[in-house]
C-alpha cells in the first residue's frame, strides 16, 4: 500500500515557509520521499502499517494549512505512469514509485 501526502502551505509568509519546513522534516523522518515540492510518497507493506503512518501524520497537521493523505493499493498504483517532461521515464532513471524489494529469511 502506498501513502501519498499532498501539502499546501503558504510560501508568501515567513510562518508558512517555516511550517512547511518543519512538517516536511517530520515526513522525511518518517520515511517519506519527496516527489515534488508538495507531494510526498511512502510504501507500506500492510494496510495496518499504512494506517499507523496516517495517524502519525494526522497528529502533526497544523490547523491552518490543508493537507491531503491518500492511501493507494498496489494494484491501483500499478496503473500510474510517470513522465519527465514529455518523455516517459526510462527504467534506468530509477522508478521512484517501484515497490521495494522484500527480503526473505529462511
Amino acid at each position: 500500500m502506498w501513502i501519498y501526502v499532498i501539502v499546501n502551505f503558504s510560501e508568501r509568509t515567513k510562518i508558512g515557509r517555516h511550517s512547511r519546513t518543519e512538517f516536511c522534516r517530520v515526513l522525511a523522518k518518517d520515511g517519506f520521499q519527496e516527489i515534488s515540492k508538495n507531494l510526498y510518497v511512502r510504501y507500506c507493506g500492510t494496510q495496518s502499517n499504512a494506517l499507523s503512518h496516517k495517524e502519525r501524520i494526522r497528529e502533526k497537521i497544523l490547523e491552518r494549512y490543508p493537507i491531503s493523505i491518500i492511501l493507494v493499493a498496489d494494484k491501483q498504483n500499478e496503473y500510474s505512469y510517470h513522465y519527465y517532461g514529455r518523455r516517459k521515464c526510462k527504467k534506468t532513471q530509477g522508478n521512484f514509485l517501484k515497490q521495494p524489494e522484500m527480503v526473505e529469511f529462511f
